[in-house]
């Protein structure tokens, strides 16, 4: 299921998360798991079957909660630091097999963790290609 937050609530004790969520299409849903959410974040979750509790309330238990990605905007980046496309089918061109492996385990690393979206792949891949030039040249 995917929908974005309307409110949130950390009712967590003792080291044991509980979190209480309410959507803008007005479910209640309730974590037990660590969530790094705010007002107004897109997420997604697997969602169990309906339940009502004690006093009539509708709620669903949800896991697997990720946060999706900034779909609007994506950080600015500098352009010569990304790879240029030059033609010939390989948008690394100019860097070696190393530097091509790095910046694509990085981008894939962040990219499956749920936390970035499609517009995040130039930025990403720019901070990738900086940190390759700075600690290994």
């Amino acid at each position: 299921m995917q929908n974005i937050i309307k409110t949130i609530y950390d009712n967590s004790k003792n080291g044991r998360p509980s979190f209480n969520i309410k959507t803008e299409d007005g479910r209640t849903l309730y974590a037990n798991e660590y969530v790094s959410l705010e007002r107004g974040d897109s997420f997604t979750c697997d969602m169990s079957e309906m339940k009502t509790s004690e006093r009539g309330n509708q709620y669903y238990n949800i896991s697997n909660v990720k946060k999706l990605g900034d779909m609007q905007t994506p950080p600015s980046y500098e352009p010569e630091d990304v790879p240029m496309h030059n033609g010939n089918g390989n948008f690394n061109s100019g860097l070696r097999v190393d530097a091509s492996m790095f910046i694509t385990g990085i981008v894939t690393r962040s990219m499956g963790s749920g936390q970035f979206g499609i517009s995040d792949i130039d930025p990403l891949t720019a901070e990738a290609v900086k940190v390759h030039k700075k600690y290994f040249g």
